[in-house]
């Protein structure tokens, strides 16, 4: 069965994206192969991700989702969040994540947005998204680093920035598009 929130291979043999954000998926640049043992650690580890070491004194186990305290209680209040994925969730998540490692296909003039907080814990202080920009750099890429943000971007206590820069990303890179296709 598909998991809705499983991360997807945003850029396959498709021509009709014009512009792809990613948010997320930047633990994805560790992955290795379906197989391996690393792939998807840093997205799949739920354990991982409860650290709050960081985050002292903590309220809750999930203060690393975001500084916004009211996000983290929405987040706790929800009946939909906080539970572990089942070892089939596990496996899409492997298995995407090995997708996202090493891109392929992706058109040289799609924009790629990437938008991380530099103190996500799934992010491994940038290393994993640093490695995934790596790779993504044939494409035309914005990097953009949230500083003390933490993982849950929009649900961040700079949300309106966030929202903001994306929304100004979308536009520049909408008006450039002619036919389909992002121009120069």
């Amino acid at each position: 069965m598909r998991r809705p929130w499983a991360p997807r291979q945003p850029f396959g043999t498709s021509t009709r994206s014009s512009a792809a954000p990613v948010l997320g998926l930047t633990a994805c640049g560790g992955a290795q192969s379906p197989g391996s043992a690393s792939a998807g650690a840093g997205a799949a580890d739920s354990s991982a991700a409860a650290d709050t070491k960081g985050f002292e004194p903590a309220r809750t186990p999930f203060d690393w989702l975001s500084r916004d305290p009211e996000a983290v209680d929405a987040y706790l209040a929800d009946p939909l969040c906080g539970s572990s994925l089942d070892a089939e969730g596990m496996r899409q998540v492997a298995v995407a994540s090995a997708a996202l490692a090493q891109p392929q296909g992706i058109p040289a003039h799609l924009p790629v947005y990437v938008l991380v907080g530099d103190r996500d814990p799934l992010n491994a202080g940038l290393t994993l998204s640093d490695l995934l920009v790596d790779r993504y750099r044939q494409a035309g890429l914005t990097y953009r680093i949230y500083p003390e943000a933490r993982h849950e971007l929009f649900n961040e206590t700079n949300r309106t920035e966030v929202e903001g820069d994306l929304l100004a990303w979308l536009e520049r890179v909408l008006a450039h598009i002619e036919n389909g296709r992002v121009l120069p």
